[in-house]
């Protein structure tokens, strides 16, 4: 048994990222991403704390807290660049607090 991610793992992520983002699009908002979050990790909490623990229902859970954290920090990034671009989507200098 070894604690490393291997690439069935990142795989596995990756088609959850797609399937998600293809059924509820991105998340609008970095309060919306919070409370997504929030939701994921509790149910990831359930399962770890549960008498009879599956581990297959803890990968889930534990790739579903992921594929929030990957949506929000793709949110994040657009913002970001959203900053360094002028209306017409020229890049210029963050006049804004980066």
């Amino acid at each position: 048994m070894s604690g490393l991610v291997g690439l069935d793992v990142v795989n596995a992520l990756m088609d959850r990222v797609a399937a998600v983002e293809l059924e509820h699009g991105p998340i609008a908002t970095a309060h919306e991403g919070y409370g997504l979050l929030a939701e994921e990790v509790a149910e990831l909490l359930d399962e770890i704390r549960h008498r009879d623990r599956v581990w297959r229902r803890i990968e889930e859970e534990a790739i579903d807290v992921a594929v929030v954290a990957l949506r929000i920090a793709a949110l994040a990034r657009a913002h970001t660049a959203d900053l360094w671009k002028d209306e017409g989507g020229h890049g210029i200098r963050c006049a804004q607090a980066c």
